[in-house]
Formats: C-alpha cells, structure tokens, sequence
C-alpha cells in the first residue's frame, strides 16, 4: 500500500519542521552574536578578499598582453614592461594575500576566545551536581573542540565561500570577456 500522507501526518511534519527552523534560526543568533561585534573587522577581511580576488585575476589577463603584445608583436620595450607589472601584481598579490590571511586569523581567534569565554561563563553557573555527572575531560573535549568547530563555521566558511564565490564569478567573467567562444566551449 502506497504511503499517503493523511492530514493529521502532513501538520504534524510541518510543525516539526516549524520547530527545526526555530531551533537552527537560536542557534545561527548565538553564534553569529560572537561575529556582530567584529562587522567592521569582517568587512575590511571580505574587502581585502575582493581585492586579492581582483589582482589574482588581472595576472591572466597580464599573461595575455605579454604574448599578444610582446612575444607575438616582437616588442621587447612592452614585454619588459609587462613583465615589470606582471612581478609587481604577483607582488602585490602576495602582500594582500598575506595581510588578508593575517587578519582573518587574528578575526577567528578573538570569535573563538570570545566563544571559550561565554561556555566558560556558563560552566560557572551550573550546580557541582552536573561536574558530578559528567566526566572533567568531556567538559573540556567540549570547550576545545565543538566551539573551534562552530567558529570555523561562523568564521572561515563565510570567508571561503564569498572567496570562492568571488573567484568563480571574476574568472568566468573574465574568461567571457577576453573571449565569449572561449568560455562558452569552457562551459560546455
């Protein structure tokens, strides 16, 4: 016999996943409450993203010139200059790239303290009956590992994902810039 979801099933799920939805919308609220007062720390890291993102891909684009302009045109004066400005873009790739790095890390590592700190806070409000209960070392697997978790989560898969965002987009755009019949063979 066929599964027929009758309508007492059907209000029963969707109060479920009603639920769900509240849990997981007080959970995102805890976490992205340690994140809030970093926005300004956060936006500076997604702009440096932005503009590491933006250099990376005027590399190609400098690879382009130098064989259409100098190696294929014979212009050595070019090619020199586009060799100059293609080691200054890797340069200044670098250098973004390792500001950006250096400031996403110091980010994580005030959201996490900031995390560890809040758990800590609870833990010295609970009764001596629950560290009765519940084994020291759990307590502090706990404190070390799933909050590193939930940081890595609020923090560094926000950053990745606008990375990669960005990098697919720039690169397809610039892919059908250059050349349209290009891309779309790429593509396909």
């Amino acid at each position: 016999m066929p599964n027929v979801v009758t309508p007492a099933k059907r209000s029963m799920s969707d109060s479920t996943a009603h639920a769900w939805d509240a849990k997981d919308r007080t959970a995102l609220s805890w976490l992205f409450s340690f994140v809030r007062p970093h926005r300004g720390r956060l936006a500076v890291v997604l702009l440096l993203s932005v503009l590491a993102t933006a250099i990376t891909l005027a590399q190609p684009y400098l690879l382009k010139l130098i064989i259409d302009r100098g190696i294929i045109a014979g212009d050595l004066r070019v090619l020199a200059w586009l060799i100059v400005a293609m080691l200054a873009v890797g340069l200044a790739s670098l250098g973004i790239g390792g500001i950006n790095r250096y400031l996403h890390v110091k980010l994580s590592g005030r959201v996490l303290f900031a995390m560890r700190e809040a758990v800590y806070g609870h833990l010295q409000r609970l009764s001596p009956a629950y560290f009765a209960r519940v084994r020291g070392g759990d307590i502090l697997a706990r404190i070390d590992g799933d909050v590193a978790e939930l940081q890595r989560f609020g923090i560094d898969a926000v950053l990745t994902l606008v990375g990669g965002v960005l990098g697919l987009v720039g690169s397809v755009a610039l892919m059908a810039w250059l050349d349209w019949r290009l891309a779309l063979v790429a593509a396909g």
